[in-house]
C-alpha cells in the first residue's frame, strides 16, 4: 500500500505583547489557506501580507496563494525554483535559482520574476553549477550569492535604473566564513572567526541558513551539527540560541521564529515551531502537535 502525504499551508496567529515584557499570547486558531489535494511546502509571506508564496515537492516551482480569495497563481514551474528563492523588500520581485536538463546534465541560472505581471528577467547564464543561494541587496538594485567561493553580484537592470540609493553593506557566507562587504569603502571583512568562536574542538565549522534582520542590524545562522546563533553586527556580539533550524526574523528584528525537528536518520519524526528573542533570553513554543510536522516558519509583515 502506498501512503500519500498531503501537505497544506496553515496560518498560526500569535501576538507578542509588551504589557508584560517577553510574553506571548495566542490570538487565533490556525487557518487553512490551501486545498488539501495540493502538495505545497516552505511558505513565505509576501512583504505586503497579501500572498503566501509556496513551492511543491523537490522544491519545484513557485506559486502564490492569495489570502483574499485563496486563489493560486503559478509564478513558475521550473525545477528547483522553490529552494532559497527570495522576495524583494518592496514585494515587486522574486529572485530564484532555476534548473533545466540538457540530456543527462543539469544546468542552473538566476531569474527575477516581476509580481504580479509575471515578466521574467534572466540575470545569469545557464551553467553546470550556480553555487550558493540568491539574496537581495539592501537597496534592492542587485542580487548576490551567499554560500559560495567568492562574492558574485548580478545587477537587476529595471530596478537599478529606478533607484538612486546606495546598497551600503551586504552580509554573505564565503568558504564557510561570514563576511561583510562595504560598498562605500569597497572593503571586505570577516565578521567573525567561526573556528575561534564556535568550533568547540571541531576541525571544520559549516554555516547554513544565514538570514539578515529587516533592519540589517543582526544576523542569525545555523552551524551544521551545532546550535542556532544570532549576532549583533555593530559590536559582533554572538548569542547561542540552542537547537533550531530555518530561522526567520520578525519585522522589527527583535525575535526569530524557527523549527525544532527530530528524525530517525531517514525522515522527520517530529517538528514544532518556536520563537526566541534575539538574544535567546525569552523562548516560547507555539506548536506542540505529535501527529503533525510544522516546518519552515515565516513571519507575517
Amino acid at each position: 500500500m502506498i501512503r500519500r502525504l498531503l501537505l497544506f499551508v496553515m496560518i498560526f496567529s500569535v501576538g507578542i505583547t509588551f504589557v508584560n515584557p517577553g510574553s506571548i499570547e495566542k490570538v487565533g486558531e490556525p487557518i487553512q489557506v490551501s486545498p488539501e489535494e495540493e502538495f505545497f511546502m516552505a511558505p513565505k509571506w509576501s512583504p505586503d501580507g497579501k500572498f503566501l508564496s509556496v513551492t511543491k515537492s523537490k522544491y519545484n516551482g513557485i506559486y502564490l496563494i492569495s489570502l483574499v480569495d485563496n486563489s493560486i497563481t503559478t509564478i513558475t514551474g521550473e525545477l528547483g525554483a522553490g529552494y532559497g528563492y527570495q522576495w524583494s523588500k518592496d514585494g515587486k520581485y522574486i529572485v530564484a535559482r532555476v534548473s533545466k536538463y540538457q540530456g543527462r546534465y543539469r544546468y542552473s541560472a538566476l531569474k527575477v520574476y516581476e509580481i504580479p505581471s509575471g515578466r521574467v528577467q534572466q540575470i545569469s547564464d545557464y551553467v553546470a553549477s550556480v553555487p550558493g543561494v540568491p539574496m537581495w541587496s539592501p537597496d534592492g538594485s542587485f542580487v548576490y550569492l551567499s554560500f559560495t567561493d567568492k562574492l558574485r553580484i548580478y545587477p537587476v537592470e529595471s530596478i537599478a535604473k529606478a533607484t538612486g540609493t546606495q546598497p551600503g553593506e551586504i552580509i554573505y557566507v564565503k568558504k564557510d566564513k561570514i563576511y561583510q562587504y562595504n560598498f562605500k569603502n569597497k572593503a571586505e571583512s570577516e565578521l567573525i572567526s567561526l573556528q575561534d568562536e564556535i568550533a568547540h574542538g571541531k576541525k571544520e565549522v559549516r554555516v547554513i541558513n544565514l538570514t539578515v534582520s529587516p533592519d540589517y542590524r543582526k544576523i542569525s545562522f545555523e552551524v551544521i551539527g551545532g546550535p542556532l546563533y544570532t549576532m549583533v553586527l555593530e559590536d559582533k556580539a554572538l548569542f547561542e540560541i540552542g537547537q533550531g533550524y530555518r530561522p526567520c526574523w520578525s519585522p522589527d528584528g527583535n525575535y526569530i521564529v524557527y523549527m525544532v525537528t527530530e528524525d530517525d536518520g531517514h525522515r522527520y519524526t517530529a517538528s514544532d515551531i518556536f520563537i526566541s528573542s534575539w538574544d535567546g533570553v525569552d523562548k516560547f513554543q507555539i506548536t506542540n502537535t505529535p501527529n503533525k510536522l510544522e516546518m519552515n516558519p515565516s513571519w507575517s509583515p
